[in-house]
């Protein structure tokens, strides 16, 4: 069992620390990110990048009922402020308060959708800007890293529903390559991705 220790704090930082037992995890005002945070830490990678945040975000945030951020929204309301993509869940039937797990999925696909179709760098830095642009990427940008986290979290989603759970959890983890994984390149997977994307987004 993998024992986490979590220092709530009254400042606007979060941060995890991967060289001590048992992990420590900081977490400011944005208390929120504790569930990634906690993945983030059970994958334990030597560095991080898209399939790591993406990972994160999908099985801390996507299907997690119980996550912080789903509360948020649900307290505050997902409403046109929060980004032009918005109107784009809205129009999938998304909802203002009472969301579901398939409420915020539809939310990180609208993200995702509206990136694909308008451009990025436009929202905040998980929602539209590339993870080579977020706070503490310090690594060589890998295939995939031009996305931004939302956008790698409905890719995720994406390709635990198309390959499997365990597929998506193995290459996430570093057990296999993503051709050992999915049986297909990168750019083959993402075309289809997108290619989904823009339909379902577009009816």
């Amino acid at each position: 069992m993998t024992r986490v220790d979590y220092d709530v704090m009254d400042d606007n930082t979060y941060s995890y620390d991967m060289s001590v037992h048992p992990y420590k995890i900081h977490v400011g005002k944005f208390y929120w990110h504790c569930a990634e945070q906690y993945v983030l830490m059970i994958l334990h990678p030597d560095s991080l990048h898209w399939q790591h945040y993406g990972y994160a975000m999908y099985l801390g945030n996507v299907l997690n009922p119980y996550d912080m951020w789903l509360a948020k929204l649900e307290q505050l309301g997902v409403t046109i402020p929060l980004g032009t993509y918005v109107q784009y869940y809205y129009d999938q039937g998304g909802t203002e308060h009472k969301l579901t797990n398939e409420d915020y999925r539809l939310l990180v696909d609208a993200v995702a959708y509206d990136c694909l179709k308008n451009g990025m760098k436009r929202g905040t830095a998980y929602e539209s800007y590339p993870i080579t642009e977020i706070y503490g990427f310090t690594e060589p940008a890998e295939q995939g890293d031009d996305m931004s986290v939302s956008m790698a979290s409905s890719f995720c989603a994406y390709l635990a529903e198309h390959y499997g759970f365990d597929r998506l959890t193995s290459y996430c983890s570093g057990q296999m390559t993503f051709k050992e994984a999915f049986r297909t390149s990168f750019d083959r997977a993402y075309a289809k991705w997108e290619k989904s994307i823009l339909n379902e987004f577009s009816k």
